[in-house]
């Protein structure tokens, strides 16, 4: 493994001696538990790094008498299955239900639709083309904002229907219980929660749904409340929910859905992407700390702070920041100023198309006759497709440019507020406008000069991906920095009621891995290097230190790919044009919706002088509906076999014309399928889909949430009876080169929640993978074994 021509003491330091790195260190880990069957993790290699100190500390725990050291308690691994599972799977009756279920969506939808759009066309004819788009504007979103209590009531007469009290059990998908929890949680999912978040309001839905909860909850985005079991949730007041934490009231595990009670004490904080299993209790004024996960059967005492997969005890939880000034608003009030902000900025990027029809205006005065004239009668032409397309991308751009200067009016000083103040919910507008422009922009050449737009400060050559939930002028970033998706970066501290913004600056040449989380407030230094799922240690960082892991620990040296440097840091001229078209093609994109909406409008209008009222609404409509879902979803298949055919295990630079084509692809599938195919979760058909995509999918597989857009389809093998709840990352950017090679779950196994498979992880037959685990880069997992923490260990290993 490590190629080593002359012999080596047992005193030898792995990877200062030896000349080992990361994956060198998997690998030993792996050869390791096969040979000798020891149980051995790869943190055991970090932490004794000489045979002789790792060969003692095996050693010691074999000869150890207890049998399990994980953190777990004994009683936590039956706690979801102390109930006797009901019901019998029957994966046929189930998805034909499910698929009425979904033809009465799409009838409702679509009629909702025809409707809008019959007095949206009739205002732009009589009004005028500016005067209707400002009154379409202002409709859609009053629309909103009353489809809200819509929904939570009908999401609330189905569960006392069809569910009427959660308890605690354990069913079989595809089973009947999990058929009428399904449509529930369909309709659940039509609840618009991202306009309850950060609100009052979404206390008030929780506590329609079933819930017991408290005053001056606060809920962040990405925190999903969807997934039934709300009778078994109680929250006391002052709780913190923040970024993508999780409350799993239900689960799912082996084949099966978990149902159990969470209890979250005054005062409780679970940070972000913290997460909590079923059986859990979180005590008064405690602390879950970033990333980490409370395991079933676990009890937070009062007061504490818990870190780690699984958490354990890790000190005193933080004090409430003290808030200088005026006490919080309440909640009416508050609740009023978010719908008002909501309404208000919906307007500006909603009326961003009259913009783009005043520059269409200057190059064609009869531009809004024409358009009246089109809506009144529709004809499909080359001109009016493309008048469609021009305007629909200058729309695109225009939206982006008011974003940036809508965050940069934003809050940038440092401050301590009551999240239910006027600061706090600017600071909340502000943060939700920079991720509404990441959707289009993130990783792209365009994506530093609006950041700096919206006032942040980038170095040069730094390249930035999805950055969550920051505050642009607060930051500033290094030059040849690289960050890769989904971090957490630099976001206001939320804790108890209150939230806290400090400035951070990060060194040149910073390295941030997926779903790191870089806490605000600290100078970052030069060289850092942050792996996947880790929290930055600001006390412990130095210059060109790396870290991995949960709770993080130091890497003394990484496997490094040595690559030209014109094709990661210093492209030549044809490469950045190259890269400049790919992305450009993105701020397209909005073309393909708007002209199958024209199709649309068009069919259902020639229709309808053919054929009865009760045909046009109940078969047309939700006919051209459905065939305008499918062809986007058709659309992106054909486009990810075009673009790049059968994917296969290899490297690829990062200014090469492959991952432009790459990226473009994974951009098209979120912006145009996604949408809807997340109708589709929890379901058999979701598998067809991605069958077609070039992903491996046996029969009975089982999809939790995140699978409606998957990145290499083709690396993804998933056996019967699998599972597969995990975020997945059959590929990495690290040294600015894309390393891309097959995961694989075998028959029956289970990754739970949260947890991320790296590139060449291989989990066993009937495997566990605990939620929020990191199975690391080429890692085997033993079959029926269950796997916990960041880097996994099995959990009989401390």
């Amino acid at each position: 493994m490590l190629r080593l021509t002359e012999p080596f003491a047992v005193t030898d330091d792995f990877f200062v001696a030896l000349g080992g790195d990361s994956l060198s260190a998997v690998e030993v880990v792996t050869a390791l538990r096969t040979t000798h069957a020891t149980g051995c993790a790869v943190r055991d290699l970090y932490t004794a790094r000489t045979v002789e100190a790792l060969a003692a500390l095996l050693d010691q725990r074999t000869a150890a008498p207890a049998p399990a050291t994980s953190g777990i308690p004994p009683q936590a691994t039956a706690a979801a299955h102390r109930t006797p599972s009901i019901g019998t799977a029957a994966p046929v009756w189930s998805t034909v239900l499910q698929g009425m279920w979904l033809l009465l969506e799409l009838s409702v939808l679509s009629a909702a639709a025809w409707g809008f759009s019959t007095v949206v066309a009739t205002w732009l004819r009589h009004d005028g083309l500016f005067r209707g788009l400002w009154w379409s504007a202002l409709l859609s979103a009053l629309l909103t904002v009353a489809y809200v209590p819509i929904s939570v009531g009908a999401t609330v007469l189905l569960k006392r229907l069809l569910i009427g009290r959660y308890r605690p059990m354990v069913a079989p998908v595809w089973s009947g219980w999990y058929t009428r929890h399904w449509i529930v949680t369909s309709a659940a999912r039509r609840i618009p929660w991202r306009l309850l978040y950060g609100t009052p309001f979404a206390a008030v839905t929780l506590r329609a749904l079933g819930a017991r909860v408290g005053t001056n909850l606060h809920v962040h985005r990405g925190v999903e409340l969807a997934s039934g079991g709300w009778d078994l949730l109680t929250i006391g007041n002052d709780v913190t929910l923040a970024q993508d934490a999780a409350v799993r009231l239900v689960d799912l595990d082996a084949g099966q859905v978990v149902v159990g009670p969470i209890t979250l004490e005054d005062g409780a904080t679970i940070d972000v992407r913290g997460g909590l299993a079923a059986h859990t209790h979180v005590g008064a004024n405690s602390y879950l700390t970033p990333l980490s996960w409370l395991a079933p059967g676990q009890v937070i005492p009062a007061g504490e702070r818990w870190d780690g997969i699984p958490a354990g005890p890790a000190g005193l939880a933080p004090p409430a920041p003290v808030v200088p000034g005026r006490a919080p608003l309440p909640p009416l009030l508050i609740g009023a100023v978010h719908v008002t902000g909501w309404c208000l900025s919906a307007l500006i990027t909603g009326l961003t198309p009259i913009v783009a029809v005043l520059g269409w205006r200057v190059v064609d005065p009869m531009a809004a006759r024409k358009a009246a004239a089109w809506l009144a009668t529709p004809v499909v032409t080359a001109q009016a497709l493309l008048g469609s397309g021009v305007l629909a991308a200058g729309a695109v751009v225009i939206m982006l440019l008011a974003l940036a200067m809508l965050v940069r009016l934003g809050p940038s000083r440092p401050t301590v507020v009551h999240h239910a103040s006027l600061t706090g919910v600017r600071i909340w507008f502000s943060t939700g406008l920079v991720n509404v422009a990441s959707q289009w922009l993130s990783g792209s050449m365009y994506w530093g000069p609006w950041l700096r737009l919206a006032g942040m400060r980038v170095g040069r050559g730094a390249e930035i991906s999805t950055i969550i939930d920051v505050l642009p002028g607060t930051v500033s970033v290094g030059g040849d920095s690289f960050f890769a998706d989904g971090i957490y970066f630099c976001a206001p501290w939320r804790h108890r009621g209150t939230v806290t913004v400090a400035r951070t600056s990060l060194g040149p040449d910073t390295f941030l891995g997926n779903h790191c989380v870089i806490p605000a407030g600290h100078d970052w230094p030069a060289g850092l290097f942050v792996g996947v799922s880790t929290v930055a240690p600001a006390e412990q960082a130095l210059p060109h230190s790396a870290w991995f892991g949960q709770p993080p620990m130091a890497l003394p040296r990484r496997d490094v790919v040595a690559v030209d440097r014109r094709l990661t840091f210093e492209p030549d001229l044809i490469r950045r044009l190259t890269r400049l078209f790919w992305e450009t093609a993105r701020l397209t994109l909005a073309v393909v919706p708007v002209m199958l909406a024209g199709l649309w409008y068009w069919g259902v209008t020639t229709l309808a002088t053919q054929v009865a009222p009760w045909m046009l609404w109940g078969v047309v409509v939700p006919a051209l509906t459905g065939a305008t879902g499918l062809t986007l979803g058709i659309g992106v298949i054909i486009l990810k076999w075009v673009l790049l055919g059968r994917m296969r295990p290899g490297q690829h630079a990062f200014w090469s014309c492959w991952c432009g084509r790459w990226d473009f692809l994974y951009v098209a599938w979120g912006l145009l399928a996604r949408p809807w195919l997340r109708l589709l979760e929890g379901t058999l058909y979701l598998n067809a889909f991605l069958r077609a995509t070039g992903v491996e999918i046996g029969r009975r597989v089982v999809l939790g949430r995140g699978f409606t857009q998957v990145v290499d389809p083709d690396m993804l093998h998933f056996a019967d009876d699998s599972t597969i709840t995990c975020n997945l990352q059959a590929h990495s950017f690290e040294d600015r080169v894309l390393k891309l090679d097959h995961i694989r779950v075998d028959a029956g196994a289970t990754v739970g929640d949260n947890a991320l498979l790296f590139y060449g992880a291989h989990v066993g037959a009937h495997a566990d993978v605990a939620p929020h685990s990191v199975v690391m880069k080429r890692d085997r997992l033993a079959a029926a074994t269950r796997y916990v923490g960041c880097p996994t260990h099995a959990e009989s290993v401390s």
